[in-house]
């Protein structure tokens, strides 16, 4: 894979000066996305869990006692961290949602913070995903992750491309000696290890730019969970709302599942629980979907993920895939400690260009007074 001299002075200007212009960024979306593996972890230690599962009935009576406060509560869905936090999801009627979090056991109320703004009233957990996927910023936000990941993955390829190493010479490149230069030892060691977290990296970016497409894909491959007819058609009056009794329903469709986010009736008249089986991929939010009926509780409709279409589960498993869930426990560490060494290669990748900067600048002066 040998390159002429002036496609590779291309291709090094193209690799060095997009790393520059973006490295602050990029730099915060990955160090962003490290603090993301344990985000949830970390959030729930800050407010004491349980670590004791959720009463749903307990739910229920937090919710009657938020809608009391005239702020109706539309879902509520588990913490993703240490079991007996769950966040409630209430409409103020100011045009901006919050999020009430409440002890599962016993539905006391710990803290009551924003869904998507302003960023000083959102959580740890909450903050870091919304900026690590649209800079807190919106519609405009999103738009600039989604083009930083493309000429971050254009980036990456020219990088392999110069890294490759010549007559397949894969030791020397993958475990550089000890050299007396130092701008070419810094060289070594962030030619080495770019190569050795390119794997990973490539499939962050491509599953983050796929997630940032995720309406499209899901409409693409009908994997989007939606109501079905007799949730829409329902014209009969629902009873008392009542949570616990739809996750009852729900739990005998599927006996072994945890129950993760709970939706109240609203236009569809249907409870919506989202549910995880033991087989699917995903952590904590699983993809199993069940629509029970407000006023009968009788199960209406079902979304099996065990069941979905390849395609279908190609697209839940983007975020499997790029927080590392995909090999439990092992994989959310792999991903950290990936994550840190990709920090450590635009690290040096910034070092060298100062050094080569220093000698550059030590040779005009050099020049000049000779």
């Amino acid at each position: 894979m040998s390159i002429r001299p002036g496609t590779r002075k291309v291709l090094v200007m193209t690799h060095r000066y997009a790393s520059l212009f973006l490295a602050a960024f990029w730099l915060l979306q990955v160090l962003s996305g490290i603090l993301l593996v344990y985000a949830r972890e970390l959030d729930d230690w800050m407010l004491d869990a349980s670590g004791q599962p959720p009463l749903h009935a307990a739910i229920d009576d937090a919710m009657r006692e938020i809608d009391a406060r005239s702020v109706r509560p539309l879902e509520y869905f588990i913490s993703g961290g240490l079991d007996g936090q769950v966040d409630i999801l209430t409409d103020p009627g100011t045009g901006d949602l919050d999020v009430w979090r409440v002890s599962g056991t016993d539905g006391q109320v710990q803290r009551v913070t924003a869904w998507t703004g302003p960023w000083w009233r959102l959580s740890l957990a909450r903050g870091l995903l919304v900026f690590h996927k649209s800079l807190l910023a919106g519609p405009v936000g999103r738009i600039a992750v989604i083009i930083s990941g493309l000429l971050l993955l254009i980036t990456l390829l020219v990088g392999l491309k110069l890294a490759w190493p010549v007559k397949r010479r894969w030791r020397a490149a993958l475990l550089p000696q000890p050299v007396p230069n130092p701008v070419a030892r810094w060289f070594g060691w962030h030619r080495a290890a770019g190569l050795w977290v390119f794997p990973f990296v490539l499939l962050m970016v491509v599953t983050g730019l796929g997630l940032q497409f995720l309406p499209a894909l899901e409409r693409l491959t009908d994997s989007r969970a939606t109501p079905p007819a007799p949730c829409t058609a329902m014209t009969a009056e629902a009873g008392p709302v009542s949570a616990a009794g739809a996750v009852d329903s729900a739990r005998r469709r599927f006996p072994g599942a945890d129950i993760v986010v709970v939706s109240l009736p609203g236009a569809t008249r249907c409870y919506h629980v989202q549910m995880r089986q033991p087989g699917e991929w995903r952590r904590v939010f699983g993809t199993t979907h069940v629509y029970v009926d407000a006023a009968s509780f009788d199960v209406v409709g079902v979304q099996d993920a065990l069941q979905t279409a390849l395609p279908a589960r190609f697209v839940v498993a983007l975020y499997t895939l790029h927080a590392g869930e995909w090999a439990g426990s092992a994989g959310r560490i792999l991903t950290l400690l990936l994550g840190m060494v990709f920090l450590a290669v635009m690290g040096m990748g910034l070092w060298l260009w100062w050094c080569r900067r220093a000698v550059q600048a030590r040779g005009r002066r050099s020049r000049t007074t000779s």
